[in-house]
Parts: structure tokens; C-alpha cells; sequence
């Protein structure tokens, strides 16, 4: 156990690296590591004998506090004795120590953090199929209920919507996917190097997510405040990021419904996305991730495009189509007469992101007014209108826009090898800023770029170690620390029907 524990430590990675010759010595690395897997060993032993139950820990998330407690007690003795490493101690309590430990017993024992929102509401979902006109995206619809209800279900399976909704399908696309993230991780060469290629090892770790729940309960209630007609819900269409879907975004979406939103998460349909279906083929046509080869600029389909602008363009303008279907199922479905749409959100991640802005644009009401009332992006990947931003002032977005970037998503090669990050976020920002006084560009500090999706919080080993996040051990803080930006950017333009975070925490 403490060798495994070792081998996923970054500092083990480097120490490998300098017996190869290929990097600079270190020594803090020799005198840490040892203490690493004592402080390791010691938490999974007192979890084995006063036999703390790893799946009620799993649900009530008092895990994280028991192993930050006992870590640092175990590295307080131990500068104590030598205080010579007193400094390497500060730094690892507070940075990656604490969660290493912590993902030891998650790795052997299925679990993961828990976010949980603190809106004054709980939180309903339906799993959606959008038959019709040009396309069926397929989304996941989050909503307010009774908070009462929500607590006493939540834990119960029974109650709870499945992770993977497309079974068996999502876990192909799934591997297919999760096998494309070295190409797009700055992470040491020699890490990225082991990454299994091959997507039919990937599936092994991807089928653990059949056994995961959205914390959320099936097809129960609308609040009573929203279905007596006291309070409007504010919706929100929320897209997902390259390889992503509608699945790994729960926390973004859960936050939101607590505080009275509902959102419409959407799984694209162009092949962006992990897998979907086009519904309206019988039986259902299959569409598995597809992505582009960086080198041949040859899709998996064996199309091959001019450059990576062109890929990417006509997958966010596909992806437009998707969210234009989505608007108008919003103005005809169930919950229609509950909600505002003159304060219709748009929210996406990355590609999602891009997609929103570029639907901020396009997709009008009858009148011939802008559909999208609000714009809210986390980590555009520009790539998708690359020669529009940087060429023009004219491509922007006119609504009141939120626009927030993580601190090393500008070193993912993905970003770095074909533009500069801060360079095309300063010309958009600047291009929205022309008779928009409502751009809110936030530098989000000690962050990466999967922070912003579930994956920081259900596989933060893997992720950390792809240098896709920050410390694993604000893992947690950070995702609330998002969800609250959001909720503060929707509550300083009134679109919350219920007191913003502060306001309410206050209460």
C-alpha cells in the first residue's frame, strides 16, 4: 500500500526523473517522502481499527476532516522531533499532503468528495430526450424542491438519478475520451508516458462510474414556491466542454437549482461529446466521441479538415444548433409557465463556453430579440473562432457576461501550442467591452482547469497528477468558491428569486 501511495506521488515522479538523469536534483524530495507514506499508513489504520464505515464516510463526507485532522497532528510530531523539515512540512500540510493521503483510501475503498450546495433548496432532476427537428440532444433538467424531501432521499439509491444514464455507451465514449487527455496535459513527460493510450484500458476505470448517483431526486416535486406562482425559476442552458457531458457538471448544476434556478444540461450532438444518440433514428444511431488528430488534422471519422480552427469552428457552430433546439423546447416544455425567460442564462465550460458565446450571438426570439440574456463562461477554448476574435471587434458578446479563467489553462498544450491564452482573452474581453459596461473577467488564482467540472472532486488523483487542477486538498473549497462566483455575478443582476450566497448564509 505504501509503495502504490508513493508511486502517485508528483515528488516520486520527479525523484524517478532525477535516477534517469532527466531532471534537476532536488533534495526536499528524499526527506518528504517518507513521511508521506507514514502519515498514509497511519490514517488507514486508525480508519481499520475503530472500523469507520467507508461507505457511510462516502455519503456524509466526514472523511476529508478526519484525515486533514489526523495528517496534520502526524506532521506537527514530526517537525516536532526534526525541525529541520518544519518548512517542507507547512508546504505539504498545505498543498498536496492532505489530499494524497485522503485518495489512498479513496482509491481502495470507491469513494470521493461530496459537494454539497447550501441553497435553501433541494435539488430534483429528469433525464430528458429532445425528439424533433433537426437533432435530439439528450439533458439532464435540475430543479428546486423541498429541502426536507431532498435530505431524507438523497442517500437512498432508489431515489437518486444515475450517473451514467446511456449505460454501457457512455462508457465507450468515456474511454475514448479519457485516453485523449495526455495530449492536452502539461504534466511531467515521464507521467504522461504510463497513461494507458488505449481506450479499452481506460474502460476498467470508467465503469466504476455505473455505481455513481447524481445527488439529486428523480422526477419529484417542483417547490411550492415556484409551482404556486409566487416566484419565477430563473433557467439556465448549460453546455459541456470537449469530451465532457452532461454528466460531469452535477455540482455547477445542483448549485444552481438550490438557489432556484433550472437548468438544462445538454449533451451535444455533433460527436464533441463523450456519446450520445440521434433518438430519432430507430433504433438510435450512436455517436461516440470523435476527436481530431493534432498532427493529420483527421477527425476519428477520417475527415480531414484544413487546420484545427476549421475542426473546432464547425463543431461550436453544430453545437449552436443543439442549444437553438434546447431554447425552444425551454418555451414549450413542463416547467415553462414556472420560469423567466427574460432571464434566460447561458453557462458553458471550455468548447461549452465557446459555444455559449457564439449562441449568445446567433439564436433570437420571434421579435428578432437576442434569446440569451446572460453569458457565463469558465475557460473559453477560442480556438473554436480563433481568427473572429483576434481578426475583428466585432465578435463579442452584448449581454452581461461573466467570463472566468483558470491560472494553468493557458499551459495545456491544447491552448498553448496553437494560441496565447491571456493575449485572445484580452482582445475578446476588450472586443465585449465596446458598449458593454456589464464584462466581469475574473483571473481565478490556484486553479486549473478541471476545477470548474466534477472531475476535481470524483477522480482528483488522476486529475491533480495531469496537473488539471490545483491542490487536491481545496479540491472541495474550490468548487464552492465557483459555484458561488456564479450565483454572485446572477444575484448582482437580480436573477436569483431567492437571496444570493452571502445574503443567505447570513440569514
Amino acid at each position: 500500500m505504501a509503495i502504490l501511495y508513493l508511486g502517485m506521488q508528483a515528488k516520486t515522479i520527479n525523484l524517478v526523473s532525477m535516477i534517469l538523469g532527466h531532471g534537476k536534483e532536488d533534495p526536499s524530495v528524499l526527506q518528504t517522502i517518507p513521511w508521506y507514506s507514514t502519515s498514509a499508513i497511519l490514517v488507514c489504520m486508525m480508519l481499520k481499527i475503530y472500523k469507520i464505515s467507508y461507505m457511510k464516510i462516502r455519503t456524509h463526507y466526514v472523511l476529508f476532516p478526519i484525515l486533514r485532522i489526523m495528517n496534520v497532528l502526524c506532521f506537527y510530531c514530526i517537525s516536532c522531533i526534526f525541525p529541520q523539515f518544519e518548512g517542507t512540512v507547512i508546504q505539504f500540510v498545505l498543498t498536496d499532503g492532505v489530499g494524497y493521503a485522503l485518495l489512498l483510501v479513496m482509491i481502495y475503498n470507491g469513494l470521493y468528495f461530496i459537494v454539497e450546495p447550501d441553497g435553501p433548496y433541494g435539488i430534483g432532476i429528469k433525464d430528458v430526450i429532445l425528439k424533433g427537428k433537426r437533432n435530439t440532444p439528450r439533458i439532464l433538467v435540475y430543479y428546486p424542491i423541498n429541502k426536507e424531501e431532498y435530505n431524507s432521499k438523497v442517500e437512498n439509491p432508489s431515489f437518486t438519478q444515475e450517473l451514467l444514464v446511456e449505460g454501457e455507451d457512455a462508457i465507450e465514449g468515456g474511454s475514448i475520451g479519457v485516453a485523449g487527455l495526455p495530449g492536452s496535459s502539461d504534466a511531467h513527460p515521464f507521467l504522461l508516458s504510463l497513461f494507458p493510450s488505449d481506450p479499452n484500458k481506460l474502460k476498467p476505470v470508467i465503469e466504476d462510474l455505473k455505481y455513481s448517483r447524481i445527488r439529486a431526486i428523480l422526477s419529484s416535486e417542483l417547490h411550492k414556491d415556484f409551482k404556486n406562482g409566487g416566484k419565477k425559476l430563473t433557467p439556465v442552458i448549460f453546455s459541456p466542454g470537449l469530451a465532457g457531458s452532461k454528466n460531469y457538471y452535477t455540482t455547477n448544476c445542483r448549485y444552481l437549482a438550490s438557489y432556484g434556478c433550472i437548468v438544462f444540461a445538454i449533451s451535444h450532438t455533433d460527436g464533441s461529446c463523450e456519446f450520445t444518440c440521434d433518438y430519432n433514428q430507430d433504433p438510435p444511431k450512436r455517436v461516440l466521441y470523435n476527436h481530431i488528430d493534432a498532427k493529420t488534422n483527421i477527425d476519428l471519422a477520417g475527415r480531414k479538415y484544413k487546420d484545427r480552427e476549421e475542426y473546432f469552428s464547425l463543431s461550436v457552430d453544430n453545437r449552436t444548433k443543439d442549444i437553438e433546439t434546447l431554447y425552444e423546447y425551454i418555451l414549450e416544455c413542463e416547467f415553462t409557465k414556472y420560469l423567466d425567460p427574460q432571464k434566460l442564462v447561458m453557462y458553458g465550460h471550455s468548447l461549452g463556453a465557446m459555444t455559449g458565446i457564439e449562441s449568445c450571438q446567433t439564436i433570437k426570439t420571434l421579435s428578432g430579440d437576442l434569446a440569451l440574456k446572460f453569458c457565463i463562461a469558465h475557460d473559453p477554448y477560442y480556438m473554436g473562432k480563433l481568427s473572429k476574435i483576434m481578426k475583428t471587434d466585432g465578435y463579442k458578446v452584448e449581454q452581461p457576461l461573466l467570463l472566468v479563467t483558470s491560472e494553468t489553462f493557458k499551459n495545456s498544450p491544447i491552448v498553448k501550442d496553437y494560441y496565447d491564452n491571456d493575449e485572445t482573452t484580452t482582445k475578446f474581453v476588450k472586443n465585449c467591452k465596446q458598449g458593454n459596461d456589464q464584462v466581469q473577467d475574473i483571473s481565478w488564482k490556484n486553479s486549473g482547469h478541471m476545477n470548474q467540472m466534477d472531475t476535481s472532486t470524483s477522480s482528483p488523483v488522476i486529475v491533480r497528477l495531469l496537473n488539471f487542477m490545483g491542490p487536491i486538498n481545496e479540491a472541495v473549497p474550490k468548487a464552492h468558491e465557483l459555484s458561488k462566483i456564479v450565483l454572485k455575478f446572477l444575484s448582482k443582476h437580480e436573477c436569483l428569486p431567492v437571496a444570493g450566497p452571502s445574503q443567505h448564509n447570513n440569514e
